[in-house]
């Protein structure tokens, strides 16, 4: 039995690796965490360097979201809500992450709520990689606006696809 749950230890640890998601547990009325391995390599922080009092880890949320994050976390809290959030956090080497962290409440053995339980994923990439497309598509936007002329693209099936604003003007469309 001892075996079996070392083995499946070490597989939840390798999953929670390869698809870079951490767990940890809040409890509220401390305000303290507790952090899985893989948290801590996410956060770029040494496990034994690292205070897990939780106005530590809000000090490593960028300034523009730590409103929006300790709102909803508040709101979770009174409302007993799931807290589903995409926050960037900067490490302490500097560099900025976005992470996608969710949890909810979990009662202690009398019933009473008094930690948040959940997991926080490194979407770093998938973040990337949208606001490039974004980028791209706004500067193919400004070129086909700077055109001359009406500029139109319809698919296979003959649907419009994209547009410049002559067009919306001469077509009133």
């Amino acid at each position: 039995d001892e075996i079996r749950l070392q083995k499946s230890e070490a597989l939840y640890r390798r999953a929670e690796a390869m698809g870079r998601i951490g767990h940890f547990e809040l409890d509220i009325g401390k305000m303290t965490l507790s952090w899985s391995d893989e948290l801590y390599r996410i956060m770029e922080v040494d496990k034994n360097d690292f205070s897990l009092r939780h106005e530590d880890f809000v000090k490593m949320i960028h300034p523009d979201d730590k409103h929006g994050f300790l709102s909803r976390r508040e709101t979770a809290l009174a409302k007993k809500e799931k807290f589903d959030i995409i926050v960037r956090i900067i490490t302490p080497a500097g560099r900025t992450k976005y992470v996608h962290a969710m949890a909810q409440l979990v009662p202690d053995e009398a019933g009473i709520f008094r930690y948040f339980n959940g997991t926080t994923q490194d979407i770093t990439e998938q973040m990337i990689a949208q606001n490039q497309v974004i980028n791209e598509r706004n500067l193919s936007d400004s070129i086909i606006n700077s055109l001359p002329g009406i500029f139109y693209l319809f698919n296979q099936e003959g649907k419009h696809l994209r547009w410049n604003d002559n067009l919306e003007k001469v077509s009133q469309y």
